[in-house]
């Protein structure tokens, strides 16, 4: 892994699959509701997943893994990295070679969390480049019993969202609910989807970069913002 100082904005910027305007706005939604950055740049549909993985390919030297590959990973391995933990990070275990961990991540880790992690498993970690959703489903799949492939119960429906993971234009137009269950979740439209249009993607940036301003300059509050979702969907 190649050493690299340079924050994921900072990589997205230079190599102009960002530009100015949508890494603020980007960093504002981050402060406001959480979450690592290269995640929000991919759901407001700034940059596409596996082009953002491709970009941390060649700036940290290292190859972008498929969790499918993989044999499952055995209790073992799973027991040495809590579920709290998992979803903390928003890491995966792979694999255990001797006494050093085989960890999915999904942004350039940090040191302070490579060497949290290290403690906590009492092993080296190992970390290395892998899908976030990807991350989500395995996540979803060893620790909550969750299988969105071969559980019938399950299949065709997509991990849930937290409020701070989703996008406020999915939220304020009804698209999913605030706290979605697997019992509220809608089996999927057949057809292919309609991908965005630059006007709809531009569109989209506004409105949050209007509400992130707003609740920056103490017109109202997440919270708020939240319970006034919730009374709409009423």
């Amino acid at each position: 892994m190649k050493k690299n100082t340079k924050k994921i904005g900072e990589i997205l910027l230079e190599e102009g699959m960002i530009d100015q305007f949508q890494l603020n706005s980007a960093l504002s939604y981050q402060r406001e509701w959480g979450g690592k950055l290269g995640s929000v740049i991919v759901r407001k549909g700034f940059v596409p997943e596996k082009e953002l993985m491709a970009v941390l390919e060649r700036q940290l030297g290292l190859r972008c893994i498929a969790i499918d590959d993989f044999s499952p990973p055995t209790p073992e391995v799973i027991s040495l990295i809590k579920a709290d933990m998992a979803k903390k990070f928003h890491v995966f275990p792979i694999a255990l070679e001797g006494r050093t961990l085989m960890l999915a991540v999904s942004e350039p880790p940090d040191l302070q969390m490579m060497d949290d992690i290290s403690f906590a498993c009492h092993a080296r970690v190992r970390p290395m480049l892998a899908l976030e959703s990807d991350i989500e489903r395995a996540i979803k799949k060893h620790y909550d019993g969750v299988d969105y492939d071969n559980d019938p119960r399950h299949r065709g429906q997509k991990p849930q969202v937290t409020f701070r993971e989703m996008n406020f234009e999915d939220a304020a137009s009804n698209k999913i609910s605030v706290k979605p269950t697997l019992s509220q979740s809608q089996p999927p439209k057949k057809g292919p989807a309609e991908p965005a249009s630059g006007a709809d993607l531009f569109h989209r940036t506004v409105l949050e970069s209007v509400v992130d301003l707003l609740v920056a300059k103490g017109i109202f509050t997440k919270e708020e913002l939240l319970r006034q979702i919730k009374a709409k969907k009423k």
